[in-house]
């Protein structure tokens, strides 16, 4: 008698009629007995339940294959929920995030790519040279507009190393940082007239001087003179997070009130301003 997969409907002889089922088990050289004939009807019946239950079972498998393979949207656990997506942080408290052009509900300070859509891993500034950047902002009716050159880390001491303490600093690179702005503002209680004016600072331990000079078309400081300052200002530098590459912010409370934010490497440092 020939072996066959009773789960395989392609194995099974083509058992049609009781006579067709008869002749392959030789039933013809059988005595004419009730019971054997039974036993022969109720195992076909037997037979032909399985393999139906095997061909359903198959169909639904790949039934279903076939749906996840067209449309299955699912996320499942352990699968990224979402990788084609910027991801935006704080420099200086890393827990806030948004989307680009966002600005920390902390400290005001503009967020700041820490991962690309096409990459799962953060950002690395791999950039050496020291980059020109730009930032805008308006606070009231006063435009506001800071250019600088913002250098990085690299693993580099930068307080009482690169940048020395108690020394006129650029606070920046190659150029003099630029300040510019359509409107009076009002800095520690001092007027200063609307155009465009030079940031440095005085870098200290425990205590920094922010100044404010009408010099500013300069490289470096090389040209810095005292005597041009329109104002200095003491403030205390605040720790907080790493910040890579040196970056300026310019933030508002009201239309009145606003203040320019300094920060690199663990420091930063607060100006804060009125709008006249």
């Amino acid at each position: 008698m020939q072996a066959f997969n009773l789960c395989d409907m392609a194995s099974l002889p083509k058992l049609t009629t009781l006579n067709t089922l008869a002749q392959n088990l030789n039933l013809k050289t059988m005595k004419k007995s009730t019971v054997p004939f039974i036993f022969l009807i109720a195992g076909f019946f037997a037979a032909t339940t399985l393999v139906t239950s095997c061909g359903n079972k198959r169909s639904e498998q790949a039934t279903e294959g076939h749906h996840h393979a067209e449309g299955d949207t699912t996320q499942h656990e352990g699968m990224p929920m979402d990788s084609t997506q910027s991801a935006y942080a704080c420099p200086m408290h890393p827990e806030v995030t948004g989307k680009d052009g966002d600005e920390c509900t902390k400290c005001g300070m503009k967020l700041e790519l820490v991962k690309s859509a096409d990459s799962s891993t953060a950002a690395a500034d791999t950039v050496k040279k020291s980059i020109p950047k730009e930032i805008h902002a308006q606070i009231g009716e006063a435009q506001i507009m800071i250019h600088y050159y913002a250098p990085a880390v690299r693993g580099r001491v930068i307080w009482g190393g690169l940048i020395p303490y108690n020394e006129v600093w650029v606070t920046g690179a190659h150029n003099a940082t630029n300040l510019e702005f359509n409107k009076d503002i009002i800095v520690a209680g001092k007027t200063i007239t609307a155009g465009k004016y030079a940031v440095f600072t005085i870098p200290g331990k425990d205590n920094w001087t922010v100044i404010i000079n009408k010099n500013w078309d300069q490289h470096l400081a090389d040209e810095y003179d005292a005597k041009d300052d329109l104002i200095r200002v003491s403030v205390q530098p605040i720790s907080g997070n790493h910040q890579e590459r040196l970056s300026y912010a310019l933030t508002s409370k009201d239309n009145k009130v606003g203040q320019l934010t300094i920060a690199w490497e663990k420091v930063r440092v607060v100006l804060p301003f009125q709008i006249k």
